[in-house]
């Protein structure tokens, strides 16, 4: 994936060694022994650490059992005091593999992973390993399994119930990797319009309004850079007569599903660890004049990444790469503005209008025909036969409808996101992992 002007210093320049734990099975937590291998918690010597690692430098702590494991990383790239180290994790395990995607991006996102641009002002580490580069892991506490992410470390079945790529083998050139990213991102978009069209096509102002919710901005300070504001639908939003995705997408709408209601911060330790469900519909882009949100902007480096391409999409949206050009233009901040007119040659000037450009290709395609996949006994290759089913399943879920507290109204969406799992995992199947198209 790495662009040909850093690629040959993730061999000779940034070597980064990986330690493993030194926790030893049967003693307990923290079952950790001390430099020269004596245990808090019995008289027993561990050999290893007191014949080898104690002395040679290289032990290291329990971290008070803070992390799974983390990544020691500094500001100059080529610091040779980078690593790896594992404390309550298996390395050995899939939760280990996990944690070792998360870890080296944090070690390569300056400049292997970044074409040497290094990450977009206003983030900060965390918005570009769990639910960006993370490969995504059926074991683990994080809840990213299911979310948008890049499956690099795990073989798995082509059973027609995965996630993600089946073969990380497969994607061994930067043009594969784009190839998978352009299919994946393709059958979102087109699941997401067919569910919002779906929706609207009800004619029900209550049932929109229990399905939908806003992505709001929220400026930092003085600054022209923004947090996104996840948040329930106002009195007057809810007024508002919704009639296409389109409309959708310049409300900045979004399924009332995860990410929870919250403010989303790609520059903290907290929010910025943030998961985008593959199923949760996110309409709009909440186009920033500086840096987005945390959710925002994974899920937009999602999308222009599938659709530019890594070195066009996700560099420029992900990095610093248009930070000089934006300087020279007098922009005081890096917009998602200024970026989405560089990367598209000045076709949009906002992310919603990339949205709904990528949202009408998607719909006008699949009506030409689609990869044919069978749904509960039902063969379906185009899209009005999927609008059918959505329609049908958005029907069932509306019957479920009730008043909560305050009068606001909720629904469950049950049938609808299972069907949407449904297509997703039949397409990726019957593609083998986005190898061909989706469109015929």
């Amino acid at each position: 994936m790495a662009t040909d002007k850093v690629k040959n210093r993730l061999f000779k320049d940034i070597v980064n060694p990986v330690w493993e734990g030194f926790y030893v099975w049967g003693h307990g937590w923290p079952g950790w022994p001390e430099r020269y291998g004596q245990f808090k918690n019995s008289t027993e010597v561990y050999a290893p650490i007191r014949e080898i690692y104690g002395p040679v430098g290289v032990y290291y702590g329990d971290n008070g059992a803070m992390a799974g494991a983390y990544a020691a990383i500094y500001e100059n790239p080529y610091d040779n005091r980078a690593k790896v180290t594992y404390v309550m994790s298996n390395m050995i395990s899939e939760y280990g593999a996990l944690a070792l995607t998360h870890e080296t991006t944090h070690l390569n996102d300056h400049i292997a992973y970044f074409g040497d641009y290094d990450r977009r002002e206003g983030t900060d580490v965390e918005a570009y390993a769990q639910g960006l580069l993370q490969s995504p892991a059926t074991q683990g506490h994080q809840g990213g399994y299911g979310a948008l992410g890049l499956n690099m470390a795990f073989e798995r079945e082509n059973d027609g119930n995965q996630w993600y790529n089946t073969n990380p083998n497969k994607l061994n050139s930067r043009e594969a990797i784009d190839r998978y990213m352009k299919g994946y991102n393709d059958t979102l978009m087109l699941l997401d319009s067919l569910e919002g069209e779906a929706v609207l096509s009800q004619g029900n102002q209550d049932l929109n309004n229990a399905w939908f919710k806003k992505v709001d901005k929220q400026l930092r300070g003085n600054s022209k850079n923004q947090y996104d504001q996840v948040r329930s639908l106002s009195d007057s939003e809810k007024a508002i007569n919704l009639t296409s995705v389109d409309d959708l997408v310049d409300n900045n709408f979004m399924t009332n599903r995860g990410p929870g209601n919250g403010v989303y911060k790609p520059d903290d330790f907290s929010s910025a660890y943030v998961n985008v469900p593959m199923m949760s519909a996110i309409y709009g882009g909440n186009t920033s004049e500086g840096s987005p949100g945390a959710m925002s902007f994974k899920h937009n480096t999602f999308r222009l990444w599938g659709y530019y391409g890594y070195e066009k999409g996700f560099l420029g949206y992900a990095t610093n790469k248009y930070k000089q050009e934006a300087k020279a233009a007098s922009k005081d901040t890096l917009g998602d503005d200024f970026i989405i007119s560089k990367i598209s040659d000045g076709q949009f000037n906002l992310l919603e209008d990339f949205k709904k450009a990528y949202f009408k290709e998607v719909k006008d395609k699949s009506s030409h025909g689609l990869t044919t996949v069978a749904i509960d006994g039902t063969t379906i290759s185009s899209y009005d036969g999927l609008l059918a089913l959505f329609k049908a399943a958005v029907a069932k879920d509306a019957a479920t409808i009730k008043t909560e507290n305050k009068g606001n109204k909720s629904v469950s969406t049950s049938h609808t996101t299972k069907l949407k799992e449904a297509v997703y995992k039949k397409l990726l199947q019957e593609t083998d992992s986005f190898t061909s198209s989706i469109f015929k």
